[in-house]
């Protein structure tokens, strides 16, 4: 889910503490990792930050960490005892109401309310995002009928706290509209009625893991959308590099630049235009007592 939005914009000091919090629970994620030898990643716009600033891209919100599957069950293992006082491990098996199958770290005491969450009561503090990447299958065909499935579930998924059928083919899961086929949505909308959400979750985590087990695959990718080009390849995992990110030390792809070049096939830039600057500015922002220095 996680939509961009353009339409609210930071204030130069509310973005430069946003990333200082940021820094602060990655150095936590990372700590846990190490001290119990889980295999991460940085991705997306946060390696490109690696890549482009040693750190945060300047107009950067978020950061995405990615794990194969084997280490992400290992880190929803261990991160709720190894994880230090004050920050909390947010998943949709422990939290009733969170319906995404990303591990959300979170540091308590802040509020970073993302609006398909507004008017629920969980934990909304700022949060460093865990994604699990899975085995890609061999042809586009089934990575399509992978990751449309995947989609169409996530949405189920948020639709049991919200759902709006319209009976054209248009519904609303969460705040969010959705446009599908009316058999697509119908289908979509029995899910919702007849199934739990752990069910529907736990359908999620087994399309995301199809071909794990296949002597085939070797690349992994993280299995969310028809478009998403988000592969690792076996030999950059086998040869992660380490990079810095502001004043900590990351683990990044065996090559980032192809990493960069496969995930954003339209052109890998440094600056962007203003007006196409990525935003996931919350609902609410708020820092608490912290000290954030």
């Amino acid at each position: 889910m996680n939509e961009i939005t353009n339409d609210i914009k930071y204030t130069d000091e509310e973005l430069n503490r946003l990333h200082r919090y940021l820094y602060r629970i990655l150095g936590e994620v990372i700590r846990v990792c190490d001290e119990n030898d889980i295999q991460y990643f940085m991705v997306g716009g946060s390696a490109i930050g690696v890549h482009f600033w040693d750190g945060f891209i300047p107009w950067d919100d978020d950061v995405d960490v990615g794990m194969t599957r084997d280490n992400f069950n290992r880190f929803l293992e261990v991160a709720p005892k190894a994880l230090a006082p004050g920050y909390a491990m947010c998943t949709n098996i422990n939290d009733p109401h969170y319906s995404h199958y990303i591990c959300k770290v979170r540091l308590n005491g802040t509020r970073f309310l993302e609006s398909e969450y507004e008017g629920f009561d969980m934990n909304h503090g700022i949060f460093v995002d865990i994604v699990p990447f899975d085995k890609v299958p061999a042809g586009k065909r089934a990575e399509t009928i992978q990751a449309k499935i995947v989609r169409n579930l996530l949405i189920c998924a948020f639709g049991k706290e919200r759902w709006k059928w319209t009976g054209t083919g248009t519904f609303i899961a969460g705040n969010k509209e959705r446009t599908t086929g009316f058999v697509i949505g119908a289908i979509m909308y029995l899910i919702v009625k007849l199934f739990s959400k752990r069910t529907i979750v736990n359908w999620i985590t087994k399309v995301q893991t199809w071909y794990n087990h296949s002597p085939k695959a070797t690349d992994v990718y993280h299995v969310v959308d028809a478009d998403v080009t988000d592969y690792m390849k076996q030999e950059w995992l086998d040869n992660l590099q380490e990079r810095k990110f502001g004043d900590l030390t990351v683990k990044v792809a065996g090559d980032l630049e192809a990493y960069l070049n496969m995930h954003y096939p339209q052109g890998l830039t440094k600056w962007l235009p203003e007006d196409e600057r990525p935003s996931h500015h919350p609902v609410e922002l708020s820092f608490g007592d912290n000290n954030d220095e």
